[in-house]
């Protein structure tokens, strides 16, 4: 017989994926009609989905970075250190620390929108990093990432190691793939996979993008259809 449930669930392993910059309503399983998302209609199937929550703001145009901030740290936006929203302090009590200092491998790929410091603490292991907020069209966008691979001493040169050969989402797919094909021992390991999809530049593959016809978008109710005369 197996163990009890209680002891089966006591150290679970955990995943957490995060999408960059993604507005609640553009999920198809969610009811957005227009929209082809297969992975994320698999993972509201069988997983749970909070239909009422919100993002916070913030005291910029930008969310993402404090609505990353208040995922990692568990905090609401006034309570953190305007540092660690902007990415630049080693505010280190974040989640995966937390779980690294109870015997949890921490696995990281994809962005990191704060400090190298607090990275360092954060994961044991990694692959295929984005240190940065965003890699703009002219310089190749979502097709082009310059990534990292993982460093345990933590001196991460300001220029990237190296340029992704794939579309970003799949740099980081494909390195969180390989650690969990490749671990071997039973240790309870927390996975950190930060895609910096769909956020800007909106740079997606052919393959993806020639799956819609713009022509029969429709467009957000708030969408201005007329230009506004100066005041």
């Amino acid at each position: 017989m197996g163990k009890p449930l209680h002891a089966q669930s006591a150290r679970p392993n955990i995943l957490v994926i995060v999408t960059d910059d993604q507005r609640y309503n553009t999920i198809h399983a969610l009811g957005n009609e227009h929209i082809i998302t297969p992975n994320l209609d698999r993972l509201v199937k069988r997983g749970m989905t909070f239909t009422r929550t919100h993002i916070l703001g913030a005291n910029s145009g930008a969310i993402c970075a404090p609505s990353r901030a208040m995922l990692l740290s568990g905090k609401p936006y006034y309570q953190l250190p305007d540092c660690f929203i902007n990415g630049g302090c080693n505010y280190a009590s974040l989640f995966p620390a937390y779980f690294r200092s109870h015997g949890y491998e921490t696995f990281e790929t994809g962005k990191w929108h704060n400090s190298k410091a607090a990275f360092q603490s954060s994961f044991s292991k990694a692959d295929n990093i984005f240190f940065g907020g965003v890699r703009t069209e002219k310089q190749g966008g979502h097709g082009t990432p310059r990534l990292h691979h993982f460093d345990s001493t933590g001196k991460y040169p300001a220029i990237a190691k190296f340029t992704g050969d794939r579309f970003s989402s799949e740099c980081y797919a494909d390195a969180a793939v390989k650690y969990l094909t490749e671990k071997k021992d039973t240790t309870p390991f927390l996975m950190y996979v930060a895609f910096t999809a769909p956020h800007d530049p909106r740079t997606p593959p052919e393959r993806f993008k020639g799956l819609y016809d713009s022509s029969k978008l429709p467009l957000p109710a708030s969408y201005p259809t007329k230009t506004c005369n100066a005041w």
